[in-house]
């Protein structure tokens, strides 16, 4: 809110949730690496470049009908389904280890089962 009075543009709030949640973030991680010994090195390069690099993707797949249709409803659709169908299969291979695949999978047939019943 002090962002957008002072450089009164509505950009600059999101400038500060940005900021807010860095901080936040990186106030989580100094308190897991001293309350259960967090490795920072693993946690940048297990999750967060990987979650960067699926957020960059999913950005630009997401582009991609903003210069292709003219603004219309239909292009909001359209554009949520692209960027979730980007989004879920990047996640899947760029995010996840096998384990967490394995999880995740175990868990997904656990609800379909309970809709089979």
């Amino acid at each position: 809110i002090v962002f957008a009075l002072i450089f009164n543009h509505v950009y600059s709030v999101a400038i500060a949730l940005l900021i807010i949640t860095f901080f936040a973030c990186l106030s989580d991680v100094l308190v897991a690496r001293i309350k259960i010994g967090l490795n920072i090195r693993y946690w940048l390069f297990k999750i967060i470049i990987p979650l960067c690099i699926v957020s960059m993707l999913t950005y630009v797949v997401g582009m991609l009908p903003r210069y292709l249709i003219k603004p219309s409803f239909g292009r909001v659709i359209i554009t949520t389904i692209v960027v979730l169908f980007g989004f879920i299969p990047l996640s899947w291979f760029f995010v996840l280890n096998s384990e967490e695949r394995m999880y995740v999978c175990q868990k997904f047939k656990n609800v379909i089962g309970r809709f089979k019943r």
